[in-house]
């Protein structure tokens, strides 16, 4: 071996001859190897430590996994296949026990789809969006934020106040967020981490992480003839990803119950080869370790469970030939970042940073720091169904309910053999008297017996008797079961009207308690996933806009509201009271005086929760359209009310002429009445003293027609004087009927002069 030469700093600047460039290349070159080695092993190490954390999680946690596969059980019933069936044997068969199933009812599938169903609907009813943002109690902007939206509203308006400036930011921040949860399928992330939560006991969602997205876009380019066309081309975009984490595949720190307290986590992806080889196209991984993989076979890992749910349907290995890839999140050293040539972008108080390891076949692919700089926590998100007080999955519905599930089971087994048994009679043969002549001891038409004593009484050789029937009982006992997993479920049938009430729902407010009642529960869980999924998701995404977004418009200091349970029962019970307000206040109730109508339509339309924006006008367009807006043509309405307020003056002129006609002819009769009157008494008194001098007259004739008859005979005299006194009396009579008929009449003519006096009265309205 040669000895080497040392070649110095001056030396190379005076004259470097060929060996000694050769010299330096291959230095060059032994640092480098050395260097590269040095790195490998310092990543060797790093994967050697997340492989040995995940083998032992996963060797801790088969208890758990145990109860994920008994939930599945439960869920699947008579679909998994330690329950399959055929055709040719229905209820399986006497020789083979495997075989031997019996028909079952499953009530864990109804009570999680129930508590699904409900719960997603508390989080989901108006839309995929199920938080907002708010302004905070103090803020402040600079001049340049209230120039910039100043600009995009519109330069020649008004002056924008700092609420409204607060308002339009808050707006853009909203929409930016929205557009990216919903291209990551947030709605859709979020149901299948709620089915996670509800059967397994445990749903988990990955906060934003930075994912490309190619969007296709037409750009226009002039041909050679001078038209225009447009060529499709695909632009790379920086976007947050949500989405939900199969637990299967979620290895996190097992020293804590409660994932904010994690200190690290380790989550699986089983990829294809064409899966892994699409990460060299991808500048965050490192090509050769990849490549390092390609050309070994994927390693599989001692007691496995990803592929344990697959073998309860159809017993296939679904992760055959595929590569378990490993990502991990937790803190590493600054001496360890130095060493794989990382410069953190923020000082670390501790020099320790949270960062991002991808691990496959023991070889690291992968080392990032923290999606979310300065966030010292992993990126995942957990809510438990009910939880563990040892670990931080928890436990579902089957769980809590496989005990009655497996009563309900059996009772109705039990009823089902009780049925079949007591269907028909049951059949004691004595062998000692008969035997058959062929086959077994089966009773079949036409069957054929031998007595086995000559002469013996074979009468009582076959008798009956009918098995008594429990179905009374054995229902009686199915439904107590029923009753108990409502009970230990806290998911009674009611909660989807799948029971009758009964007791208290004889009206409406009893029927709106009892629901109100079954609901609270499934309420409260839907409560506790704001709490633990929807308000720090939203969060993460809101730090990420702040980082990465390159739209400084929408930028600003925001509180989140993710109250969706609460907002929406509490939405529901306004929306009533607006309603009913409404009402009144149209009937014309004195009420309405004290209300803003504009504000409170203003609020009915807030508590809908209108999925679309720009459906409902700004209160400042509004106001615009009202004051350009022309004047109302005239209300149909208004002018017949005004008609009939002119019709009515012209007919009170009318009766007001009508009564003074009335009135002036009453005068005119009335007159009438009294010269008619008047005239009578004149004629009665001329006619009075005609009768007078008529009467005087009769009398003087009298007197000389008795002294003419003075000289007659006695007799005729005596005749005569009585003669006398009855034309006296005769004329006395006449005269008292004359002036009894006078009176009369001058009566008359004073009740027809009060009459027409009272009718000029009535006439007048007096």
């Amino acid at each position: 071996m040669s000895k080497r030469k040392t070649v110095t700093l001056e030396a190379v600047e005076a004259a470097p001859s060929p060996d000694e460039l050769a010299e330096i290349a291959r230095l060059a070159d032994e640092a480098e190897a050395k260097a590269k080695a040095e790195l490998e092993e310092i990543l060797d190490g790093i994967a050697r430590n997340i492989v040995g954390k995940l083998t032992t999680r996963m060797g801790t946690r088969k208890a758990k996994e145990n109860q994920w596969l008994e939930s599945f059980r439960l869920y699947l019933g008579s679909l998994s296949t330690y329950n399959v069936v055929t055709g040719e044997h229905p209820f399986g068969t006497a020789e083979d026990k495997t075989l031997s199933h019996k028909p079952e009812t499953n009530i864990v599938r109804v009570k999680c789809e129930t508590a699904i169903a409900q719960t997603m609907a508390y989080q989901f009813a108006a839309g995929d969006k199920n938080w907002r943002l708010m302004p905070p109690e103090s803020y402040e902007f600079d001049d340049e934020d209230i120039a910039a939206i100043q600009q995009m509203s519109g330069p020649q308006g008004p002056p924008m106040s700092p609420e409204e400036v607060m308002n339009v930011k808050i707006d853009l921040m909203e929409k930016e967020m929205d557009t990216h949860l919903e291209a990551s399928s947030y709605g859709t992330e979020n149901r299948k981490a709620g089915w996670d939560r509800v059967v397994l006991g445990t749903g988990i969602l990955k906060g934003p992480t930075n994912a490309t997205r190619l969007r296709k876009t037409y750009k226009k380019l002039k041909t050679g003839t001078g038209k225009t066309i447009r060529v499709p081309s695909l632009v790379e975009e920086s976007v947050p990803r949500v989405y939900r984490v199969n637990p299967w595949y979620f290895f996190p720190d097992d020293t804590v119950t409660d994932i904010a307290d994690a200190e690290d986590t380790i989550e699986v992806h089983p990829m294809s080869k064409t899966q892994l080889r699409d990460l060299l196209k991808n500048p965050g991984y490192m090509k050769d370790q990849i490549a390092k993989c390609l050309i070994e076979t994927p390693r599989q890992y001692v007691n496995s469970p990803f592929n344990d749910p697959a073998y309860l349907t159809q017993g296939v290995n679904l992760l055959k030939d595929r590569y378990l890839v490993m990502e991990y999140h937790g803190p590493m050293s600054k001496a360890d970042l130095d060493n794989i040539g990382k410069e953190p972008l923020i000082e670390s108080p501790d020099d320790t940073y949270f960062v991002e390891v991808w691990v496959c076949n023991d070889h690291v692919i992968r080392v990032e720091f923290s999606n979310l700089e300065g966030c010292y926590r992993c990126p995942y998100v957990v809510s438990t169904w009910e939880p563990d007080p040892a670990t931080i999955f928890g436990f579902g519905v089957p769980m809590l309910v496989r005990d009655q599930q497996r009563v309900v089971n059996e009772t109705f087994k039990m009823l089902l053999d009780n049925a079949g048994i007591s269907a028909g009679p049951q059949v004691i043969v004595d062998t000692t008297l008969i035997k058959p002549a062929e086959g077994g001891l089966e009773c079949t038409p036409w069957k054929v017996w031998y007595a086995n004593e000559y002469g013996a009484d074979v009468s009582n050789a076959i008798k009956f008797f009918m098995p008594d029937n429990a179905f009374e009982g054995l229902s009686a006992l199915f439904t107590m079961s029923m009753q108990l997993a409502d009970n230990e479920s806290s998911i009674p049938n009611l909660a989807l009207n799948m029971a009758s009430p009964t007791g208290g729902a004889d009206s409406a407010t009893g029927m709106a308690i009892m629901q109100q009642s079954a609901s609270s529960p499934l309420f409260y869980k839907s409560e506790q996933w704001d709490d633990q999924i929807t308000k720090p998701l939203i969060e993460m995404l809101y730090d990420w806009e702040m980082q990465y977004n390159q739209k400084d418009e929408i930028k600003g200091p925001y509180d989140i509201d993710v109250k969706t349970t609460t907002s929406a029962l509490q939405s529901a019970l306004n929306q009533q009271k607006l309603e009913k307000l409404s009402m009144e206040i149209a009937q014309g109730s004195p009420i309405g005086e004290w209300f803003e109508m504009d504000m409170l339509a203003q609020y009915r339309i807030m508590d809908m929760h209108l999925p679309y924006k720009g459906l409902v006008k700004t209160p400042q367009k509004m106001a615009q359209e009202r004051a350009n807006r022309p004047p109302p043509p005239p209300d149909p309405a208004l002018l017949k009310a005004q008609a009939d307020m002119a019709r009515i003056d012209v007919d009170k002129q009318r009766l007001q002429l009508d009564a003074q006609k009335i009135q002036l002819e009453a005068n005119q009769k009335h007159n009438e009445a009294q010269m008619t009157y008047d005239l009578g008494l004149k004629t009665d008194a001329t006619r009075n003293t005609e009768a007078q001098a008529s009467v005087l007259k009769a009398q003087f004739d009298f007197k000389a027609r008795v002294a003419e008859l003075a000289q007659a005979d006695e007799q005729h005299r005596e005749k005569l004087a009585a003669q006398l006194d009855m034309n006296n009396m005769s004329e006395q009579t006449k005269r008292f009927i004359a002036g009894s008929e006078i009176a009369l009449r001058a009566n008359d003519q004073k009740l027809t002069a009060r009459e027409l006096t009272l009718k000029a009265k009535i006439g007048t309205g007096i």
